[in-house]
């Protein structure tokens, strides 16, 4: 009989640490995730058999359970249409202090303006990247009541990934088998401009104070964030869309370069 595949799917916003995360759900002989494929634009086919092509020779294939892949902008895409199209899928949203998550996304975007990072978005400033921690909040608050998502939080992750790792694979339901040593507490960094701190501040102060507090009570809390400027969220949207197919083709362009 054919086997049937389970799909996992990591989203969250850039720089929160999907790629922590799937780096750690990778170690596990249950797991094989790829990164930014982006199922939703994938050829339909079967993804199955295109995904045990990836892992051959990396994985033990008959002792896969979950395919899927991490991507943040998964936030952005219609998951009941993906469900429909991979049958059985589970979510795990990430979620890390909107400041240092920010920050980070303008330092990568001030370097894509230098051509140093050639797979960053050039144009992206502080509202777009205050709108993307926004909305990501949003998102999973709006999807979170669903037996079939996990909210984690990245300072938890970091802090205790032993803990996190237990709560991973009771929701998976698989055996608690991860290397947490992949995860690295590495010391973070604030590379704003006072004018982008202000801005910051000025939209997300009240959830930054009280980051340290749990999860839970940060949900509950803070169930809905206001956007900076209704338009602006609705552009940031197609924008995702837009860029991210523009920066995948830059890529794809020079690994292409490279290889010849």
């Amino acid at each position: 009989m054919k086997k049937r595949y389970k799909w996992l799917l990591i989203q969250g916003c850039p720089r929160s640490g999907t790629t922590a995360l799937t780096n750690m759900l990778n170690s596990h002989k249950n797991m094989a995730l790829s990164y930014e494929l982006d199922l939703s634009k994938t050829n339909k086919g079967d993804i199955a058999k295109m995904y045990k092509s990836f892992f051959i020779g990396h994985k033990n294939i008959n002792s896969i359970i979950f395919f899927g892949d991490k991507l943040p902008g998964y936030c952005f895409e219609n998951i009941s249409k993906l469900k429909k199209r991979l049958g059985i899928v589970k979510i795990i949203h990430i979620s890390r202090n909107p400041t240092f998550t920010i920050s980070s996304m303008i330092s990568r975007s001030k370097n894509a303006k230098l051509d140093l990072d050639n797979s960053w978005n050039p144009d992206l400033n502080i509202y777009d990247s205050c709108n993307h921690w926004i909305y990501s909040w949003n998102h999973i608050n709006k999807i979170k009541k669903h037996s079939d998502v996990l909210h984690l939080k990245y300072e938890d992750l970091i802090e205790n990934p032993e803990i996190e790792g237990k709560k991973i694979a009771e929701f998976l339901d698989i055996s608690d088998q991860f290397d947490t040593s992949i995860i690295k507490n590495k010391k973070q960094q604030i590379n704003l401009e006072p004018s982008e701190t202000k801005i910051l501040n000025n939209h997300l102060k009240e959830i930054i104070k009280k980051w340290h507090l749990p999860l839970e009570y940060l949900m509950n809390r803070f169930q809905k964030i206001k956007p900076i400027g209704f338009f602006k969220i609705r552009k940031l949207i197609l924008d995702h869309k837009l860029n991210f197919s523009k920066i995948k083709a830059k890529k794809q362009k020079n690994e292409n370069c490279n290889f010849s």
